[in-house]
């Protein structure tokens, strides 16, 4: 009312252009104006006013474009929509910073599709940090192809880590051995974190079957070594 007054007074018209919302002023208060303040105008002039809202705007909370997306992206796309990032909440998961839920800032409460918030409210967000803290019971590997044991590695979620197919395995050799030892070893009650790294050592089925009725003792002499070229072409 001011404003509009002021105007008058001074033979210029004025509209109301936009209006937004700022918390820190007052409904109603003029944010900014075109043309600018001491800019010489003619009389009768429209200056075009935008004034801060009665109440903030509501927008549409994005969440189907955005559940199990990475967290950067997430964060890009809530604030372009003038959303603030508040709380993020970590749970365990396969993947490393994947968004699963959007909450309303500082409640519990879960946002579905089709939510609305004020422009500029607060969205925590819970995400994956990678494999947390989830144990699996450990998998027996022993006796297992090579192509076997890399599937089972993958299915629990587990790092493959040194494999020894002994100093004098051929890559034909190879393609047949089987896990004669694993570290961490299994056996009841054995649990291992998700993404933990499984040392493997292979040999022959008769190694195997050997080792079966006597035993496997600690196989110190193992040359250590990549898994050869021809078996992952195999593989592929």
């Amino acid at each position: 009312e001011q404003a509009s007054e002021m105007l008058v007074d001074r033979t210029l018209d004025w509209n109301v252009a936009d209006s937004v919302y700022d918390p820190r002023e007052l409904p109603l208060t003029v944010l900014g104006q075109f043309p600018e303040a001491t800019r010489q105008v003619k009389e009768d002039r429209v200056v075009h006013l935008t004034v801060n809202r009665l109440t903030p705007q509501m927008v549409e909370v994005p969440v189907e474009q955005v559940l199990e997306k990475t967290l950067r992206s997430v964060q890009f796309k809530l604030q372009g929509k003038g959303f603030k990032i508040g709380e993020l909440i970590y749970k365990p998961g396969v993947y490393d910073n994947q968004v699963l839920e959007l909450r309303k800032g500082g409640t519990e409460e879960v946002l579905e599709a089709g939510a609305m918030l004020p422009k500029g409210a607060v969205v925590d967000l819970v995400v994956t940090d990678g494999y947390g803290n989830t144990r699996i019971a450990m998998p027996d590997f022993r006796g297992r192809s090579y192509a076997e044991a890399e599937f089972l590695l993958q299915a629990n979620n587990l790092v493959e880590g040194r494999i020894s197919f002994g100093p004098e395995a051929t890559a034909e050799d190879s393609i047949s051995f089987v896990v004669l030892r694993q570290q961490p070893e299994s056996g009841e009650d054995v649990y291992i974190k998700e993404g933990s790294t499984v040392d493997l050592w292979f040999g022959s089925m008769d190694d195997y079957l050997e080792s079966e009725n006597q035993g496997l003792g600690s196989d110190s002499n193992a040359t250590i070594r990549p898994v050869p070229e021809e078996i992952q072409e195999v593989e592929q």
